[in-house]
């Protein structure tokens, strides 16, 4: 039965296209992890099937299948505009283990065969009630018996904010036809009502929408349109989706914000609460849903026969890739047990730990970074190193196991510890040729997002943008400086010292020495490097 909807989204997408880039939580390493902690035996990354529904221009998809050659991946997009980007990238980075079909979602069938990862990332929310039950199918159908699937929806209670501000714009918008002027008039309407309402934190509606009427204003045309403006927007609460994702013979596995599954914000009183309230683990997210107000979520399933294990513990960690760039508040860390150190995460956050093998393993992983430290590997460095301390052979029969699994799962939990089954090519240091990969060097001169093995968008400045491209394992740092203080000296790019552009040739040259350093250290911290 053919649906108008379709046709509109299409024509939709047509329109505005949707910014394609990478979402570090659907990599199908990040659901083999949280696979493994929560017993499953999912497939190899290496070595893998992996579907995304409704893959855009390939943002996401197209970087997964560069890192992982000897995986096979498929995508399907409805926009045409979309999915040739996508193929033209694809052809031109001469890719052979990556497809991606022009078509609809609801075209899938068992003959495109069974997949070890299924993606699909903000599809859900987006699509008339026809197409959400196919991507449900699919990832029923069309899953390995040890899969994991990925996705994302719009969620309330969160969105029931969002979805009276979408009621406004969309009253407002469609008096206009040009999907250009509705998005100003939209964004005017938004000014418009913020304006109106103020700041008076003694007004209950203004306080309500202050930070959603800000969130909006910095969001950009692309997302306005097809978040607040689009022909469909169905958020749903978390309960909802996973009664009908077993009705599908599928079951829950685990948040991909890992760290949302848990309640550490939370009083003790609050948490006692949600213990006695609730009777599994479904009912207990969708109470932590009500008490943060969620918006948005990115949910694991698997089938529904899978024994899962929910009591994590440290034998969940064996064969576990971890890294960590946690710097210590001082450099001389006191190992000493009962002495508290408190260690930086990337994201500003500090953390403090007592125990001596937390803290040693901190400074082992601090030592590798970028790299990460297969579990069995990083736990028999820190008993090496609290021999070393302790003056005598510390061995894992004194529960040290325990307690660094313990630690680690709790860190990794806030963030401060990453898990992997699998980590990229990169190299952690600089080389007197430096080089990074064709993907990189592509994305740049297409302007397209920079995505690293780990599948984190790297942000980049202007000088970083000119001298990534030059990186190809031919020039040493001489003949790089040569070529950006040509470019510079011809006005392609401006180096400035105390606010005022650099016009001399020796300055410019001297401003760039040090700046090369600074971006080829830094771009070996992100795991952009090779060799």
């Amino acid at each position: 039965m053919h649906d108008p909807d379709i046709d509109r989204l299409k024509k939709s997408y047509a329109d505005v296209p949707y910014y394609s880039q990478a979402y570090p939580n659907s990599h199908p390493d990040r659901l083999a992890t949280l696979g493994r902690i929560f017993n499953l035996t999912p497939a190899p990354v290496t070595c893998c099937r992996v579907l995304e529904l409704g893959c855009a221009a390939g943002g996401n998809i197209i970087p997964m299948a560069y890192f992982l050659p000897e995986s096979e991946f498929v995508g399907i997009e409805l926009a045409d505009g979309h999915a040739k980007t996508a193929q033209q990238t694809i052809n031109n980075l001469g890719l052979k283990n990556i497809r991606v079909h022009h078509g609809n979602i609801l075209d899938v069938d068992n003959s495109w065969g069974l997949f070890d990862y299924i993606i699909c990332h903000g599809v859900f929310s987006w699509v008339p009630a026809s197409v959400q039950d196919k991507i449900l199918s699919i990832a029923s159908s069309n899953l390995a018996e040890q899969g994991v699937v990925y996705i994302s929806y719009n969620t309330y209670p969160g969105w029931h904010m969002r979805e009276m501000l979408r009621h406004m714009m969309l009253y407002h918008s469609n008096q206009f036809d040009e999907p250009g002027r509705r998005i100003a008039q939209a964004k005017a309407f938004i000014d418009f009502l913020a304006g109106a309402v103020g700041h008076n934190a003694n007004d209950p509606y203004a306080c309500l929408l202050k930070n959603e009427l800000e969130s909006i204003q910095s969001s950009g045309d692309w997302f306005i349109f097809h978040d607040y403006l689009e022909v469909v927007n169905t958020p749903i609460y978390f309960h909802q989706f996973i009664d009908r994702a077993e009705k599908k013979g599928l079951q829950y596995l685990a948040d991909a914000s890992f760290s949302m599954m848990f309640n550490n914000e939370f009083s003790d009183e609050v948490n006692h609460t949600l213990e006695n309230v609730s009777q599994n683990i479904v009912q207990k997210e969708q109470y932590m849903d009500f008490l943060r107000n969620r918006q948005f979520r990115q949910t694991l399933l698997c089938g529904k026969d899978q024994d899962l294990k929910r009591m994590l513990d440290a034998d969940c960690l064996k064969g576990l890739l971890i890294s960590s760039s946690v710097t210590p508040e001082n450099d001389a860390i006191d190992m000493s047990a009962g002495k508290m150190q408190k260690f930086r995460t990337a994201d500003g956050r500090w953390i403090e730990t007592e125990n001596p093998i937390i803290k040693i393993g901190f400074q082992l992983l601090r030592e590798n970074w970028p790299k990460a430290v297969r579990y069995e590997a990083l736990l028999d460095g820190c008993l090496a190193r609290l021999s070393e301390i302790f003056g005598e052979k510390v061995t894992e029969s004194q529960d040290w196991h325990k307690e660094l699994g313990r630690g680690l799962l709790h860190c990794f939990v806030s963030g401060a510890v990453g898990l992997n089954t699998w980590q990229g090519d990169f190299s952690a240091t600089v080389r007197s040729t430096p080089m990074v990969c064709d993907l990189t060097r592509y994305q740049v001169r297409h302007r397209q997002c920079i995505v690293n093995p780990r599948h984190e968008t790297v942000n980049s400045d202007v000088l970083t943008l000119h001298l990534i491209p030059l990186l190809d394992g031919t020039k040493n740092k001489e003949d790089l400086l040569d070529h950006l203080a040509a470019l510079a000296e011809n006005k392609i790019f401006t180096l400035s010292q105390y606010d005022l552009p650099l016009t001399d040739t020796e300055k410019i040259r001297q401003s760039l020495d040090q700046s090369i350093d600074n971006i080829l250290a830094s771009l070996a911290r992100a795991a952009l490097l090779t060799g």
